[in-house]
């Protein structure tokens, strides 16, 4: 089971009774960096190492980060919803942009629930055609007012304020199996820990079928070549660059440091396998048939952690039809 853990303060957070853990960014499928489970299998195994229970700060920085879309919107109004019958209320919904809300399908579902073997979504985007099968009794402007105000408006503004108020966020996040959840986690802030950035990147060189990528491990690059668009299985390598404790003041106090042996086992391997470097396009005579091209082309590729740090989902947006 996923567990994130956000935290806003002034400082970096940090486990308490649970150990930190620094991810191999070498055990990391780059290749797969557009699909979560390569990085969620490296987090788990990594947490394992670390006795299954820990965290991996997957962020801490500005809280500014967040995009605070959907969130909160001064022009949202309850109080139009008191006098309004359930086919005006759809058209105060989208006007006022609350029909992307991930909360105000929940309350449609209360107050203008769809007729039997209806869909939810075709029924509220044509309501106007479903009049005469309307539940009346579900409905009732004042209630749905006050829910709108209760569940989505003010802890909308609440939120905003919130980080308005507190400068650093901190997301933590562990995965933990039913037998280990025998201790509950506790966390603190420690005001001499360094920042997190939202993303890791590694520098890819791309051939015809082979690609070069050089890897920062703390600070020093290891080169590792994968070939026919084959990630090297790094099976036998530890998933835990590092093993922490964190101190409530003071740098962490490294358990386990895997750094030499990671670094070790990439020169290992590099030593066995070739990707060559082309540095220039070769020049292709268009009468001579179908060559491929080899040319040096770098982009960088992100681990992909996104930070949906306050709106978790939103629901299709409703339309009505006229």
């Amino acid at each position: 089971m996923g567990i994130r853990a956000y935290f806003l303060g002034t400082q970096r957070w940090a486990p308490t009774n649970y150990e930190h853990v620094i991810l191999n960014p070498v055990r990391y499928n780059w290749w797969a960096w557009f699909s979560p489970n390569p990085y969620l299998e490296l987090l788990s195994l990594a947490i394992d190492e670390a006795g299954g229970r820990a965290f991996v700060t997957e962020y801490s920085g500005p809280s500014t980060v967040v995009n605070s879309f959907g969130i909160f919107n001064a022009t949202w109004n309850a109080s139009a919803f008191v006098d309004a019958d359930p086919i005006l209320a759809i058209d105060l919904i989208a006007s006022q942009g609350l029909n992307t809300h991930p909360l105000i399908q929940a309350l449609l579902l209360e107050f203008i629930p769809p007729p039997d073997g209806v869909d939810p979504q075709v029924f509220w985007n044509n309501i106007a055609d479903y009049a005469d099968q309307i539940d009346l009794t579900a409905w009732n402007g004042s209630e749905f007012a006050a829910a709108v105000t209760e569940r989505i408006i003010d802890p909308g503004q609440r939120a905003i304020d919130l980080l308005a108020a507190w400068p650093t966020l901190t997301r933590l996040h562990a995965t933990i199996s039913p037998e280990e959840m025998t201790l509950d986690p506790m966390f603190h802030e420690n005001p001499d820990l360094p920042p997190v950035e939202v993303s890791r990147t590694t520098t890819a060189s791309y051939y015809c079928t082979d690609a070069s990528f050089l890897i920062d491990v703390e600070g020093q690059d290891a080169s590792v070549c994968a070939q026919n668009n084959i990630w090297p299985d790094f099976a036998d390598m530890p998933a835990a660059l590092r093993i922490e404790r964190i101190p409530l003041t003071g740098p962490p106090q490294v358990l386990a440091d895997n750094t030499a042996t990671v670094l070790d086992q990439v020169a290992a391997r590099q030593a066995e396998v070739e990707c060559e470097l082309l540095t220039t396009l070769p020049e292709i005579d268009p009468d001579a048939g179908k060559l491929c091209g080899c040319a040096a082309t770098r982009g960088e590729t992100p681990i992909a952690i996104l930070l949906g740090m306050l709106v978790l989902g939103l629901a299709s947006p409703l339309r009505r039809r006229r």
